[in-house]
């Protein structure tokens, strides 16, 4: 996080969790969007948002920490229910990582549930998960699909996917459909009647022997995107080295039809994380749809981390077909870090930033999405709170930062920002 000269500072919350603070009266992010300013383009009456899109083929790193994986049901409803209920990280014999093992010992149930504390933020293709049955039953596995509660105001509903089956000692990938969903509770005739997104997954486990270790071993959560079938991208020319704060010059050219009413973003990525986003203008858009060839001249934004990229186009959320571009960014800003303290203040606490008193009142969003910040910092907010996550907490906004022993991530932290 060298080259953010935000103010910001971190509290710690129930031993795990914390809070990055940005205080606005740090210079603003610009260049986003060049045609609309920061703020973010709902899709629909019940849309997505306005969030970065996700790799086609989204593998995530949910089974090799359990800051990601959480039993279901409380301490008490479990110890009525299981002799044994525990999640382990083992090495994986196969390949040098760790993997998840759930052991089940019910007493008075066949069913159990484990939850999964990663968003999908748009309807995706399918989810699967790679599952290894080490009991001596056949088990039945069924994904489910929870809505997050954010801004919208309908009622919230969870939808199950089409279950598949395992053998015992049998491993394999197992691909869940996303189109073949069916409502399990909360649906109403005042909403869609389907999924809305962000939503977290969970797997639900039937089958089980009463009074008998039941062992699955899980791996490879993967969550997969189609891309749009047009247009194709042909060409995405870029520097091979860019400075921040400076210029870009980009070529791009398509094949196929350029949808005018879609919404047409070029995001740059880091750490398969998204840092930079040009939205491209009606007149930008109505140019490639003609010639099927654009060059833009975007600046490239002064907080950009120095690293490899990979420029992506992107269409209403979703990766486009085609070729990307890849290019270095060097930037050479130290900004540092402000000192902020905790101190009495006119006979109250205060927070003090560089040895002055800060008044502040802040922001904290569950729907992430770009422009949140700006729009809120706009109304009068000064402080922009992100919550952050080592390991597993009830309230998990962000992926954990602490992915295996001695490594931790911290790009998602860094893409919100």
């Amino acid at each position: 996080m060298k080259n953010r000269n935000y103010k910001f500072f971190g509290i710690g919350i129930c031993c795990f969790t914390g809070l990055i603070s940005i205080l606005s009266s740090a210079k603003p992010i610009t260049g986003w969007y060049p045609d609309t300013g920061d703020i973010p383009v709902e899709s629909d009456t019940w849309g997505n948002g306005d969030a970065f899109s996700r790799p086609a083929v989204d593998r995530q790193l949910v089974f090799q920490t359990l800051g990601y994986c959480y039993l279901t049901e409380s301490v008490s409803v479990g110890a009525q229910r299981y002799n044994k209920n525990e999640l382990f990280l083992i090495d994986d014999p196969k390949a040098d990582r760790l993997v998840t093992r759930w052991t089940i010992n019910p007493k008075t149930t066949t069913r159990a549930e484990l939850g999964i504390k990663s968003y999908i933020l748009r309807p995706p293709a399918s989810i699967s998960v790679r599952i290894k049955n080490n009991s001596t039953k056949e088990l039945i596995i069924t994904p489910e699909l929870f809505e997050v509660k954010t801004i919208r105001d309908c009622p919230s509903a969870s939808w199950l996917l089409t279950q598949q089956t395992l053998q015992p000692g049998e491993e394999k990938e197992l691909t869940f459909d996303y189109n073949n969903y069916r409502c399990r509770q909360g649906k109403q005739t005042e909403r869609p009647d389907r999924p809305l997104f962000p939503a977290t997954a969970s797997l639900i486990i039937t089958g089980l022997q009463e009074e008998t270790d039941n062992e699955l071993v899980l791996k490879e959560y993967t969550v997969s995107y189609s891309s749009p079938e047009r247009p194709i991208v042909s060409g995405l020319t870029v520097p091979d080295r860019v400075f921040a704060n400076g210029e870009m010059t980009i070529d791009l050219a398509v094949r196929g039809t350029v949808p005018l009413n879609g919404v047409l973003d070029l995001e740059a990525e880091n750490c398969s994380r998204v840092m930079w986003r040009i939205r491209l203008s009606n007149e930008q858009k109505q140019q490639l749809a003609k010639k099927k060839r654009l060059q833009i001249v975007a600046p490239v934004p002064w907080y950009l981390n120095e690293g490899d990229y990979r420029l992506n186009a992107v269409l209403n959320g979703y990766r486009i077909k085609g070729v990307s571009g890849v290019f270095k960014v060097e930037n050479d800003r130290q900004p540092g870090f402000p000192t902020v303290e905790r101190k009495v203040h006119n006979g109250q606490p205060a927070m003090f930033v560089n040895g002055k008193p800060e008044p502040w009142w802040g922001y904290a969003g569950y729907k992430w999405q770009p422009g949140n910040a700006t729009a809120f910092a706009k109304d009068g907010s000064t402080t922009f709170c992100i919550a952050t996550t080592i390991g597993a907490h009830l309230h998990q906004i962000l992926d954990s930062t602490w992915i295996a022993p001695g490594k931790y991530d911290y790009s998602q932290i860094n893409e919100y920002m």
